[in-house]
């Protein structure tokens, strides 16, 4: 595998995680909103 390529995959692996992980929180805050509201 060439250095270029993994690193392309890891940036964009990383990229990929931290949008999962603000929607996740995104979605959680929605729901206890609603719950609350």
């Amino acid at each position: 595998m060439p250095r270029a390529h993994f690193w392309e995959t890891c940036s964009c692996g990383l990229l990929l995680g931290n949008s999962l992980e603000l929607w996740l929180q995104f979605i959680f805050l929605r729901t206890v909103w609603i719950m609350e509201s």
